[in-house]
This record gives structure tokens, C-alpha cells and sequence, in this order.
């Protein structure tokens, strides 16, 4: 988080590290929710919904993060 924030030298500096850290947020995320969603497959309710909650946890910034990067354009 801490590189979003920082004033780079060259705009193209400021788009690689926002494009890096949405893709990996973006895939921590799907991992949340195919962990969910396996538990629950396994017989496991407590850890699906343990995993579920870090799913609900992560979708709900990417899509603030979403919405202020459309407001920026």
C-alpha cells in the first residue's frame, strides 16, 4: 500500500505498481474464494466460513479501489 501513495518520477512508474498490486489482489481474492468454496465442498462449515469472510473482506476494497480509479479518469 505504501507505493500507492508515493509520487513517482515518471507516471508509467505510478501505473506499473497500481496495475501489480491489483493483479495481486485480484488473485488473493479468487484463492478466497476457492478456498470458500472448497471447504464447504469437504464437509468443513467453520474454515468455509472463516475463508468466506476474508472473501467478503477483500471483494469489498477492490471494489472501492474500483470505483475511485474510475473517478480519476
Amino acid at each position: 500500500m505504501p507505493l500507492l501513495g508515493d509520487k513517482h518520477k515518471l507516471p508509467m512508474d505510478s501505473r506499473v505498481v497500481r496495475q501489480v498490486f491489483h493483479s495481486c489482489y485480484h488473485r488473493v481474492t479468487g484463492v478466497a474464494i476457492a478456498a470458500s468454496i472448497g471447504h464447504a465442498l469437504a464437509g468443513r462449515p467453520l474454515l468455509s466460513a472463516c475463508t468466506g469472510g476474508i472473501a467478503l473482506n477483500l471483494t469489498r476494497p477492490a471494489a472501492v479501489i474500483w470505483a475511485v480509479t474510475q473517478l480519476k479518469r
